[in-house]
């Protein structure tokens, strides 16, 4: 197996040989790595992370064997928790910050971004070894549009940043290093790429995410219309993402529900639930634009908004088209509160078929969330409604109810 002798062999050449044989032995190995996990593994065993590690930190390095190091670093750490601690340990991530913020070559920032991506996915430690080493400031600083830096380099800031998020730390340190300034701007801005409003809206949404302060901080700078307009998207990554950062913003907050009706979101939201009820359609959208949808109809004037631009028999067909439990609970939810102190929805969602298709989920004894949610939305469109009583009761749906009752009492059944 090469593994024995070859990639030792390799990995010496890094640090004993010209620099030309150096990147060589480099990119040979990101090559193994791409071929083989047995490769990868191998690598690791023979010392590859203390060199690699060796390789950056050396100050006469050039951009070509700084970046097969860095695309090494990032295949090393990929879903591997222990490589990612071990790079860590080695020293390796404050350099890679360096190479960040003083290299002049894009494709060295890029490599470096992605394999700090990577490492913070996996690792907290190195969540918070790349905060501690400046990373935050100059991921933010690719993002500003007087760094001159390409969308590819922007792209991967934005994903570096939103792994970076999961440490509760450094989300205040991101908010802080002027990032929703930037973000806004960046998907207000005309012609920009499907991949970059993409990640600029996963890092919008995560940022705002139980968040009321920072959900706060994004609407006041301007990001609830250009979002909006995203949701219109021929991208089906680019829409979801979009429904999904509107959803954090409209949490809790009827002001940033109302500006989301204003910029013209009904309709679009709509649109979106219209194309999600096609099979075709990403799970991502169908689970987001039902998500926004339920989370929207917190008001009495969205919810008939809503109504009046075709929301019922579109939320029927998602639980009716989808199998997604994510989807279905969604769904379910938004139904439930279209019904709420209204005859007139009750109704419309009773003909548009939702009972026995409510009731079918409460069957679903795979997922709790699901059975209680469509229970939910039963007991709401019950609620002075003889009609959906009867068909509750015609759909089979009482018995079911009194063995789930029964189970959360926890009595035999």
């Amino acid at each position: 197996m090469a593994s024995a002798t070859y990639i030792p062999a390799l990995l010496r050449l890094l640090h004993s040989a010209g620099e030309r044989q150096a990147v060589q032995a480099a990119r040979t190995l990101v090559n193994l790595c791409c071929e083989s996990d047995d490769h990868l593994a191998a690598i690791v065993a023979a010392g590859g992370i203390p060199a690699l590690a060796h390789c950056i930190t050396s100050s006469d390095a050039s951009n070509d064997l700084l970046e097969a190091a860095a695309m090494l670093l990032r295949n090393i750490s990929v879903d591997s928790p222990g490589n990612a601690a071990a790079i860590a340990a080695a020293g390796a991530i404050s350099p890679l910050v360096q190479c960040l913020c003083s290299s002049r070559s894009e494709t060295v920032q890029v490599e470096t971004a992605t394999a700090l991506t990577a490492l913070a996915a996996v690792s907290p430690d190195c969540r918070v070894a790349i905060a501690a080493s400046g990373g935050i400031p100059a991921l933010v600083q690719h993002l500003r549009s007087s760094s001159g830096s390409s969308e590819r380099m922007q792209r991967q800031a934005m994903l570096a940043l939103a792994n970076l998020i999961a440490d509760p730390g450094n989300r205040a340190s991101i908010v802080a290093a002027g990032v929703i300034p930037a973000l806004v701007q960046l998907i207000s801005s005309i012609g920009a790429s499907d991949d970059l409003l993409e990640a600029a809206s996963l890092l919008l949404r995560n940022l705002s995410v139980d968040s009321p302060g920072n959900a706060a901080a994004i609407a006041a700078a301007g990001a609830i219309s250009p979002l909006v307009q995203c949701v219109s998207s021929c991208s089906e990554a680019v829409q979801g993402q979009a429904a999904a950062a509107l959803s954090g913003l409209a949490v809790d907050s009827s002001d940033r529900r109302m500006a989301i009706v204003a910029a013209g979101g009904i309709p679009l939201l709509v649109q979106l639930l219209r194309n999600s009820s096609s099979n075709s359609n990403s799970e991502l959208v169908q689970l987001q634009a039902a998500r926004v949808t339920g989370v929207l109809m917190q008001g009495s004037e969205i919810r008939e908004a809503f109504v009046a631009a075709g929301a019922i028999p579109l939320l029927v067909q998602l639980l009716r088209s989808s199998s997604s439990q994510q989807v279905q609970i969604a769904a379910s939810f938004a139904l439930r509160c279209l019904s709420v102190d209204s005859p007139g929805n009750k109704a419309a969602i009773g003909a548009a078929g939702a009972i026995p298709l409510l009731v079918q989920l409460l069957r679903n004894t795979a997922s709790e969330e699901l059975q209680i949610v469509a229970a939910q939305a039963l007991g709401c469109l019950s609620v002075d409604s003889p009609g959906n009583q009867a068909a509750i009761g015609a759909a089979g749906a009482i018995p079911v109810l009194v063995q789930l009752l029964r189970s959360s009492a926890g009595e035999e059944v």
